[in-house]
This record gives structure tokens, C-alpha cells and sequence, in this order.
């Protein structure tokens, strides 16, 4: 798929010593006439920013002009999975919501899940926003 739309990416480490080692990486976009953004998640500078460790939460922000709700965003790692899990699907536009991703594990007995480990680059993937719209996607890492 060609890339379109766009998208700027901020890094920022939140924790201080071992007790917080939390980075929270922050991207920006804007939609295509077609409402759609498929591009490689980047720094200020265009530098691809390669993403390390489990993602713990994503939270949805919208811009302005607001995206149509019912958005939907995927993060697609370098093997074309969708990190978020499918929970991205239909999001709202009206106030910003999260989420906590993750896969599920089974021991038998109980189900539970385990946040998805990331050491790759990433891909953010909009679809449906409405034309030239705005919103962010916000990632919180350990």
C-alpha cells in the first residue's frame, strides 16, 4: 500500500531511574481527501523512530477538524500485524478514549492477557477519518 497522509512522531522518555522507565511516543496526523493516513511512524526530523518494549496503553486523541466517528487506526508492525490487536476499530471522535492491547493467554483454567512486546518499526494505519482531518495516537511503553 503507497503511503499517504501525514504524520509526525515525538518521543518522549517519562521515567528517571529504573523505577520508571516509561517512553511515550506521540503521533500526530492529518487525513488524505480520502480520510485515510498510511504512513511509517517519524520523528520531527523524518527519521523513522523505531519502538521498543511492551505497549501498555494507546490513547486516541482527536484534532482539529474532529476525525468522523467511527475512525478506525491500526499500528502495523514490520510483518503486517496489527499491534493493537483489532481494538482500534471504530473509534469515537467526540472525547479522547484508550485503550490497553493485548494478547491472550490461557493456562487452562483461567484466561488473562499479556501486553504485546514490540521491537520493530511501526506503521500507523487510519481509515475512514474524513477528509484532511486531524487527531493523534499515543503510545505508553515500558
Amino acid at each position: 500500500m503507497a503511503s499517504s497522509g501525514t504524520l509526525t512522531g515525538a518521543v518522549q522518555s517519562l521515567g528517571k531511574g529504573p523505577f520508571r522507565p516509561m517512553t511515550k511516543i506521540t503521533l500526530a496526523w492529518i487525513s488524505t481527501a480520502g480520510g485515510a493516513v498510511n504512513q511509517l511512524a517519524v520523528d520531527g526530523n523524518g527519521n523513522a523512530i523505531y519502538v521498543s518494549g511492551e505497549l501498555l496503553r494507546v490513547v486516541f486523541v482527536p484534532g482539529t477538524p474532529t476525525p468522523t466517528t467511527g475512525y478506525g487506526v491500526q499500528l502495523t508492525d514490520q510483518n503486517g500485524m496489527d499491534v493493537l490487536a483489532g481494538q482500534g476499530a471504530s473509534i469515537s471522535s467526540g472525547a479522547p478514549s484508550h485503550i490497553c492491547p493485548g494478547v491472550k493467554v490461557y493456562d487452562g483454567t483461567t484466561a488473562s492477557e499479556r501486553p504485546i512486546a514490540i521491537d520493530d518499526q511501526l506503521t500507523l494505519v487510519v481509515s475512514a477519518a474524513g477528509a484532511s482531518k486531524q487527531g493523534s495516537v499515543v503510545l505508553y511503553l515500558r
